[in-house]
């Protein structure tokens, strides 16, 4: 019998059993949704956070963040504000020569101007900060050690902030109001697209100096975050190491005293995002896999059924001139087919659901899991239905060799 003849011999076959093969087919399928959807989220993640650390974070790159005490996260941090600043001067005066840093204060306020309020995310930092970022100016002046000693009340704005504020206005030298305080426009720079991709407040980012956002805005003591950036030709872990030697000794930490200080650099910021992910896009793998083996199971169990009730049909065939192998190969192809369109329509509910998912996620909280499909994502449950439809094929079959034809037709 030719190729095309068991073809349409299985399909008559499928046809005559629609029922059984609804079933099949649902349960595999929807194995195969989940599954891509889980592997299509963990690209998602991997792409989100590889984007997030290339736009914000440099190789050489790193901050110094103030810990709060334990269980105590709404009382003051355990580090005061003046200690704070002190570290910076330390910092700056030991170690300037190998890195840059910065003392960084954010907080998002409402900035207005001419009865056009925006809430942005305002930086109060020094000039270092715009090196450390390789922040570009395009209009205008940047902000200096002139603006931080006297604690001039000077922003920079982004393009978008600009225009959402001005429309297509000059804003160079124009004024307006960061919450509720009369700030002079200075410079205007360029948002990083991927940043504005990837955080709206990004791309809204107004600067103002340190000092400035220190006294006169926010009434801070000292940093929030301390900024730096090592030159290329020093080791980032050498930095972090020396860091840590001269902050405790200031905080007159002894080891194995707990640190009150954390060092952060892209790398960590990598671990600890991943720490956070992990257990639940396995656990979300761990259900999908679960699902798919316990459709995989009921589809052996269905198939295998089936085929073993069809035992006098076989043995018919038999009797009228059907090879071994022909029957044998209808047992084989059958299981296949029914796992390749159980694939095919596991695909395309996958495709729909990762379109509806890009479609409304940006207005959602589930932005914050994006989904990427990618080859791995298909040809894991594609390998899977393989092996689940050669498995029923080939248990049916062997089963099938041990049938004496003449005794099931008789009976």
């Amino acid at each position: 019998m030719t190729v095309i003849g068991r073809l349409r011999v299985v399909l008559r076959g499928l046809n005559e059993n629609r029922g059984r093969l609804a079933l099949v087919s649902i349960t595999l399928s929807l194995g195969t949704v989940l599954l891509v959807l889980t592997l299509s989220l963990y690209r998602g993640v991997e792409d989100r956070l590889s984007a997030l650390m290339e736009v914000f974070f440099h190789p050489n790159e790193g901050g110094i963040a103030y810990s709060r005490l334990a269980g105590e996260s709404d009382r003051p941090s355990v580090v005061p504000p003046p200690l704070r600043l002190h570290d910076l001067k330390l910092l700056q005066n030991k170690l300037g020569g190998e890195a840059m840093f910065a003392g960084e204060i954010q907080e998002t306020v409402t900035i207005s101007h001419a009865g056009h309020h925006l809430m942005s995310l305002v930086t109060a930092a020094e000039p270092s900060f715009l090196r450390i970022k390789d922040w570009r100016i395009i209009s205008g002046s940047t902000l200096n050690y002139e603006d931080e000693r006297s604690l001039n009340r000077v922003c920079i704005l982004t393009t978008d902030t600009a225009r959402k504020l001005f429309g297509d206005k000059p804003c160079i030298d124009q004024s307006l109001t960061i919450d509720g305080v009369p700030f002079l426009v200075k410079g205007l720079r360029s948002a990083n697209e991927s940043a504005a991709q990837l955080s709206p407040a990004a791309a809204q980012q107004v600067l103002i100096p340190f000092s400035t956002g220190m006294e006169r805005l926010w009434n801070e003591g000292g940093p929030t975050v301390i900024l730096f950036r090592a030159r290329k030709d020093v080791p980032i872990q050498r930095m972090v190491d020396d860091i840590a030697v001269l902050l405790r000794k200031q905080h007159h930490i002894v080891p194995p005293q707990q640190d009150n200080f954390e060092i952060f650099t892209g790398e960590k910021m990598t671990e600890h995002y991943w720490a956070s992910k992990r257990s639940m896009l396995l656990a979300g793998f761990a259900l999908s896999l679960l699902t798919f083996l316990a459709g995989g199971a009921v589809a052996v169990i269905v198939i295998a059924t089936s085929l073993a009730q069809r035992k006098k049909e076989f043995a018919l065939k038999r009797a009228l001139g059907a090879s071994l192998n022909d029957v044998s190969w209808e047992v084989l192809l059958e299981p296949v087919l029914v796992s390749a369109g159980a694939f095919i329509e596991g695909s395309v509910i996958s495709l729909v659901a990762l379109a509806v998912w890009r479609h409304t996620a940006p207005a959602m909280a589930i932005k914050l899991y994006p989904l990427k499909t990618s080859a791995i994502a298909f040809a894991f449950p594609a390998a899977l239905e393989v092996v689940v439809g050669f498995s029923c094929g080939a248990l049916t079959r062997a089963r099938l060799a041990t049938l004496e034809f003449s005794h099931a037709l008789r009976t």
